[in-house]
């Protein structure tokens, strides 16, 4: 095979070039240059992707024989791995930024450049196995496994991968350097972080974080018991440097238990609390074949995932030619995308990523969702400050840019996904006020003009039509304008039933054809029982007068909105509920 070396100038990349010629692959070497400026970067022993490194990895592709070259990926490493190490931290998460490097640099744009250059397959020196079915396998030496940086690698980067050290332990892998007469042989392991210099990690994430003071408080009380001078400091499990201005009354250590970012607050408590029984991911791969997808069809946004995974960073991580960023805890036009809008774009790519991996041969009813043109007008704030919504010119300009990223993300979900029947869900729970003219003015002392009702309903049109799929609208608030979301083209509409007032216009509605998602139970906590939650819809279809036999073809029951802030357990028990229901429904 035509195989491509990746040699970081360390002794592991050297051995494993060496060992690919050996088993008779034609080899190139390639050092990346990942350093904007590589002074700034960690040197010695305690770094990588040196200037010092680059001289040993080319001085080992002459010994072992091979064509030698450098790739520049500077700006890709900033913005994939050290943008995203600063945007976890001020999300409240510790990163591991050698995972990331291995995922969107070492492999995914390697890999990529690999291929498109006609090369067969990437050699790494990671310590890391693939057996006979292709599954990833730890190192025989446990000391020096790297399989879990390995772990965000899809089935498909794997087949393309080969890891010649893994049946070796390191002690092995240096005495056959120095045979080979390699003059890294005895080169220490680089460890920490390559881009943070003089190892201050708190310091060098003050300088483009900020001061950002916030409390310390109890786990258990709530008392106050410190400040601290950002969040971004501080990692669950922590015990030292916590500047706690008094001890425990039992005199036991304390740790850090959870960072909230949106209170800047730092919890801390004894390590018992620090005890998990579950542990909750979000990114669900097989390196061999993948289990039957899971019966949760949609994947809501999550808050809790920091900044871009609320819903209106989420949306607008979709929009086209219209950057957007956080600014004082809102999202803000602006004139170029920042990090929080390459964060939210990570995000979908890692979302899109896990759909593809878990939907492998899915056929059936699959549900994308995003914030309507209204919702987002009422949120996004100008660049003057101010929401979108008091300039009719700039909410067309919205409205047109999310309808073309809808229509590419529909796109996108369809091609990963081609046995699915896609149905796009536009949530609206600004609609009613943007209507009422119930939206305040940034000041919070008056309102923002009313939008007329065929203003409102073109907008929505237009991404209705963009999107050639079938669109609901989801609209958790009351006075829901039915009759406005049908003649904008919309299929049907989500709402909570607990909200219903109107019954006219809904009727009208549903008589003419228009589906019903019935939100008839709270997504959150424990839900009802199936019989009760049939009962609430069948009372609701007997006071709208129609018939029963309609209703099963008109009507899709769920819970109401705030499926974001439900467990994963309340979640699946919430969709068992409403299919249940819905089956009782159907058989009566």
């Amino acid at each position: 095979m035509r195989v491509l070396a990746a040699m970081s100038g360390g002794v592991d990349s050297a051995v494993a070039a060496a060992r690919a010629v050996d088993a008779g692959h034609d080899v190139t070497g390639v050092h990346l240059a990942l350093a904007r400026n590589p002074q700034t970067y960690r040197s010695g022993a305690r770094g990588c992707c040196t200037l010092e490194d680059a001289r040993d990895a080319r001085r080992a592709a002459d010994v072992i024989g091979i064509p030698f070259y450098v790739w520049d990926l500077a700006e890709r490493f900033h913005e994939d791995v050290v943008d995203d190490f600063v945007a976890e931290y001020a999300a409240g998460r510790t990163p591991n930024p050698c995972l990331r490097c291995n995922e969107k640099i070492k492999f995914a744009a390697v890999l990529d450049r690999a291929l498109a250059l006609g090369f067969d397959a990437v050699v790494t020196g990671h310590h890391a196995r693939r057996d006979a079915q292709g599954r990833l396998r730890r190192s025989v030496d446990p000391d020096k496994d790297q399989s879990y940086v390995l772990a965000v690698l899809t089935p498909d980067q794997l087949a393309h991968s080969i890891f010649p050290l893994g049946d070796s332990t390191k002690t092995a892998v240096r005495a056959e350097a120095a045979a080979r007469g390699l003059a890294v042989a005895a080169k220490p392991d680089s460890h920490d972080i390559c881009f943070i210099a003089n190892g201050d990690t708190r310091g060098w994430l003050r300088e483009r974080l900020g001061e950002a003071p916030g409390d310390i408080v109890d786990g258990a009380t709530g008392e106050l018991l410190g400040r601290h001078a950002g969040a971004y400091a501080y990692t669950v499990g922590q015990r030292k440097g916590l500047g706690l201005e008094r001890p425990a009354p039992d005199g036991r250590p304390r740790y850090v238990l959870s960072i909230t970012p949106v209170t800047n607050t730092v919890t801390v408590g004894p390590a018992a609390a620090l005890d998990v029984t579950t542990v909750y991911g979000d990114r669900p791969l097989w390196t061999g074949p993948s289990p039957a997808f899971v019966d949760v069809q949609l994947r809501p946004e999550l808050p809790a995932r920091g900044p871009g995974a609320d819903l209106i960073g989420r949306s607008a991580g979709l929009l086209v030619g219209l950057p957007v960023d956080l600014y004082a805890g809102r999202w803000r036009v602006t004139s170029r995308p920042g990090r929080d809008l390459r964060r939210a774009a990570d995000l979908w790519e890692r979302d899109l990523d896990a759909l593809t991996d878990q939907a492998d041969g899915y056929a059936g009813p699959l549900k994308v969702q995003a914030a309507g043109p209204w919702t987002l007008a009422a949120s996004l704030q100008l660049p003057v400050g101010g929401a979108m919504l008091r300039d009719p010119g700039a909410v067309r300009e919205l409205t047109a840019s999310l309808a073309e990223g809808l229509a590419a993300h529909v796109g996108e979900v369809r091609r990963r996904v081609p046995g699915a029947s896609l149905v796009l869900q536009l949530d609206e729970p600004s609609l009613p006020s943007v209507l009422a003219g119930r939206v305040p003015t940034e000041s919070g002392f008056s309102m923002l003009r009313a939008v007329e009702e065929p203003a409102a309903r073109d907008a929505l049109h237009e991404i209705v039509a963009a999107a050639e799929v079938p669109v609901v609208v989801h609209c958790c608030a009351p006075d829901a304008p039915v009759s406005l979301v049908r003649e904008a083209g919309a299929v049907g509409i989500a709402l909570d039933l607990s909200l219903v007032s109107a019954l006219d216009p809904l009727g009208e509605a549903l008589d003419a054809g228009f589906g019903l998602l019935a939100g008839a139970f709270p997504a959150v906590g424990p839900p009802p029982g199936a019989a009760q939650v049939a009962a609430t819809v069948a009372e609701l279809w007997h006071k709208l007068g129609l018939p029963l036999d309609r209703l099963p073809s008109q009507v899709v029951v769920t819970p109401t909105c705030g499926a974001a802030g439900a467990t994963p357990a309340d979640a699946r028990a919430a969709l068992t509920v409403a299919r249940e229901a819905a089956q009782r429904l159907l058989e009566s």
